[in-house]
């Protein structure tokens, strides 16, 4: 796991075997995940900067939540910022 963040929702950024990076994102869903995924699906075919989902948002049942994974945005030095600044707030 490269790094965690926990908000709204929680994301992991994972490297897979084999390198391939993605983030995996999982909130608590009031029926709007999956229209959120397909209209951030459309902004990034367009060009717009944000993350493009890789999986559709399923929902795990047992928990209430939506989950699905997207391509990572951010390089390693955005990724140590973010890392610092947790450290910080948890010090």
């Amino acid at each position: 796991m490269l790094f965690e963040r926990r908000q709204m929702s929680a994301m992991f950024d994972l490297r897979l075997v084999g390198g391939r990076e993605v983030v995996i994102k999982a909130r608590e869903d009031d029926g709007r995940a999956t229209s959120c995924v397909v209209a951030q699906t459309r902004l990034a075919d367009r060009g717009f900067p944000c993350p493009r989902p890789l999986t559709p948002a399923l929902r795990h049942n047992a928990r209430w939540e939506a989950v699905h994974g997207d391509e990572p945005v951010c390089g390693a030095a955005v990724r140590a910022q973010a890392a610092e600044r947790l450290r910080l707030a948890n010090a």
